[in-house]
């Protein structure tokens, strides 16, 4: 279990924005107690889970990674997909052109734009089998048409487990697995991490990478990250954050400032 930091450190995003590499869309995570920079590859990365309870830095950790998306590439190359349930936290971005499909809060408009997310990528694969590459880079290299990446993103998806579990328990894990070769990505997040209803076993096992703030109880961190530790986070940016078949590491979110 990793011990909790003594003090919050403030990571500004333009911080991080300004020390990445140019040559490919990346999601910046953290930073750590030496003050090394977590980021991963948009196009290697099929997704992320991320929990928090309420006023931890989940919504800020969202928003950044929003605003990181759009600051390094252009809505030709990158669309984002965005499902907000909770219906208050994206509306300025509502117009974007970054945002595909328009911001999705309908319980019933987020089931229809992940059936077409699963038929986009079955027509992508029919694609590269003409080709004959194995993936969305590989194509856009030999294609006079290039094809944009998706990331989608979805903050509270426990709303959506409720209405219609079995269809997007099955969307999530069609779209992690086949996603991406095919340009999507996907990131989850919760505030309730109900193990029954909302993270389930199928779930947890099909996020290998995961992150978590601070939550209430030790019982919740087991759920996201398999060990206790989320308990005992500081708030206000303070994570864990677990790769695959890697330890947890705690990291200090960033922020953007007004």
């Amino acid at each position: 279990m990793e011990n909790p930091n003594k003090k919050r450190k403030v990571v500004l995003l333009k911080d991080i924005l300004n020390s990445l590499s140019k040559e490919k869309v990346v999601l910046p995570i953290g930073i750590d107690n030496e003050g090394k920079i977590w980021s991963e590859n948009l196009i290697d990365y099929s997704g992320l889970l991320v929990a928090g309870a309420t006023n931890t830095g989940k919504s800020v950790f969202f928003n950044s990674l929003i605003e990181s998306l759009i600051y390094q590439s252009s809505p030709v190359n990158l669309q984002i997909i965005l499902i907000d349930c909770k219906r208050v936290e994206y509306l300025r971005l509502k117009n974007s052109p970054y945002i595909f499909g328009g911001l999705i809060v309908e319980n019933e408009k987020a089931k229809q734009i992940l059936i077409w997310c699963q038929s986009e990528i079955n027509t992508r694969y029919n694609l590269f089998n003409v080709y004959n590459v194995k993936n969305v880079e590989m194509y856009n290299q030999m294609a006079e048409k290039k094809l944009p990446n998706y990331i989608i993103i979805i903050d509270e998806f426990s709303d959506l487990m409720i209405y219609d579990k079995n269809f997007f328990e099955k969307a999530f894990t069609d779209i992690v697995i086949r996603g991406k070769c095919a340009g999507f990505s996907i990131v989850l997040g919760t505030s309730r991490p109900d193990p029954n209803m909302v993270i389930t076993k199928k779930i947890s096992n099909i996020f290998k990478n995961k992150l978590t703030f601070a939550m209430v109880t030790k019982e919740y961190s087991i759920v996201i990250i398999n060990e206790a530790g989320a308990e005992k986070l500081l708030g206000k940016g303070d994570m864990l954050y677990k790769r695959e078949k890697e330890k947890p590491v705690r990291l200090q979110g960033f922020y953007t400032e007004n």
